[in-house]
């Protein structure tokens, strides 16, 4: 198995001044999950099992995508407003030079100004459906692109989808460590989800009130 790329580096949009101690969390939060990814991988290079090992590796992706978006908030308060359609814009441009040529990220999203914290979660989730789609949308070689898209809807609320066309409809069975993620970021967002069928494929949809202007 090859090892798992550098996702995101560097930081967006951090505002002028001194950084609060939210700011700087972000910078301590995304060194101790490198250092988590780091020791996964040495317990990677010692198992056999192929089920426990694809386990551990999708885990290890989850970790370093999350650091990644704590390392692009570096600087930025968790009250301090940011364009959530630029920061998943480069996010998943970002995110997407990680995947193979045959499966392209698209991304159209509005620009919706939200606190840095709502940021931080909206992001986690759109890399944790991502990752579902790019593993499981397409045969390993098989060219399919994944699209994401952001739209404001009504004075507070935002929707988030994230699309395939490939295998079809593949409802979460909500016991998995990526379904527990997105059902926790979706409580503290006042948010749901819902699978529809795209015809063919998946398509994702969260609905989300996290308080914008």
């Amino acid at each position: 198995m090859a090892p798992l790329p550098q996702l995101l580096t560097g930081t967006l949009l951090p505002p002028p001044g001194t950084p609060g101690a939210a700011a700087e969390a972000h910078h301590r939060i995304a060194n101790n999950l490198q250092l988590v990814s780091a020791l996964i991988t040495g317990e990677l290079r010692g198992l056999e099992d192929a089920g426990a090992r694809d386990a551990l590796y999708r885990t290890q992706a989850r970790i370093s995508a999350i650091a990644g978006v704590h390392r692009m908030l570096q600087g930025v308060d968790d009250e301090a407003e940011l364009d959530l359609g630029a920061f998943l814009a480069t996010l998943c441009h970002r995110f997407g030079q990680t995947l193979p040529d045959h499966r392209r990220l698209h991304v159209s999203a509005d620009p919706v100004q939200i606190a840095g914290q709502s940021v931080s979660l909206i992001s986690v989730v759109t890399i944790e459906l991502i990752m579902n789609a790019a593993k499981h949308a397409y045969g390993a070689v098989e060219p399919g692109d994944i699209h994401v898209t952001l739209r404001k809807t009504g004075p507070s609320g935002l929707r988030l989808a994230v699309e395939d066309h490939g295998t079809g409809p593949r409802q979460m069975d909500g016991s998995g460590l990526g379904s527990i993620l997105i059902e926790a970021t979706l409580r503290q967002l006042g948010g749901q989800a819902r699978w529809e069928n795209a015809r063919p494929g998946l398509r994702v949809v969260l609905q989300m009130s996290p308080g914008r202007r």
